[in-house]
């Protein structure tokens, strides 16, 4: 085992990690979806909505396609419900086999491991869907890595609000790649780990109190 990854754990009591851009390589499967699941869409709207959603990473997909049909495009003519549902049903479709076969972040996996070896706690807090993601880290023989698996429709303070009632937040570590990770960290005054390899999140290494890995790899 590396000898400075071997003392950079344990520092900490309890690792958080976000998924999209964290642990996989998903961050332009989710753009890619988003766009195909609005197929026949007018371009710009869409255009618009994939601008809205890479500046808002980490919200639930729900959020986002409320938006899209709430405010980007709204129609008098249709039910906005039913366009909404249509949509999430697409995008599940897509974005769950794409996720099953992405690649993960360079040394992520082997980084988990460590934590495990040293006892550490380790949890996803994500805004993708709980239940999809609990279903693809099955498929992919890794969930038993993390003590627990969150997602939407949960947010990420709401998610820390549950990890708070058994962890000293204040000495654990948020390993993240956009704005609502950063927050959602400082919230509970956890170290944040900005990993910007794939990140959209142009303005991450601006932050104070923010270290920056490009990769695990580069631990």
């Amino acid at each position: 085992m590396n000898s400075t990854r071997d003392k950079f754990w344990p520092k900490y009591s309890v690792a958080v990690f976000d998924c999209d851009g964290v642990i996989l390589n998903s961050n332009s499967i989710k753009n890619n979806a988003f766009r195909k699941s609005l197929q026949g869409e007018p371009r710009d709207k869409v255009d618009a909505f994939i601008d809205y959603h890479k500046n808002n990473g980490g919200i639930s997909r729900y959020i986002k396609f409320k938006y899209y049909f709430d405010i980007i495009n709204p129609s008098e003519l249709k039910n906005n419900e039913e366009r909404m549902s249509a949509a999430l049903d697409r995008y599940a479709t897509i974005v769950k086999q794409d996720l099953l076969n992405c690649e993960y972040i360079p040394g992520a996996i082997d980084s988990i491991k460590e934590l495990k070896s040293h006892n550490i706690p380790t949890y996803i807090c994500s805004g993708g869907d709980e239940d999809e993601l609990n279903e693809v880290f099955n498929h992919r023989k890794t969930s038993n890595l993390f003590n627990k698996i969150y997602g939407s429709p949960k947010n990420k303070i709401d998610i820390l609000k549950i990890l708070e009632k058994k962890h000293n937040l204040t000495k654990g570590v948020f390993f993240g790649d956009s704005e609502s990770d950063y927050i959602a960290a400082n919230e509970f005054g956890m170290d944040f780990i900005y990993v910007y390899g794939v990140s959209e999140w142009i303005d991450g290494h601006k932050h104070k109190n923010t270290k920056s890995l490009e990769d695990f790899n580069s631990i």
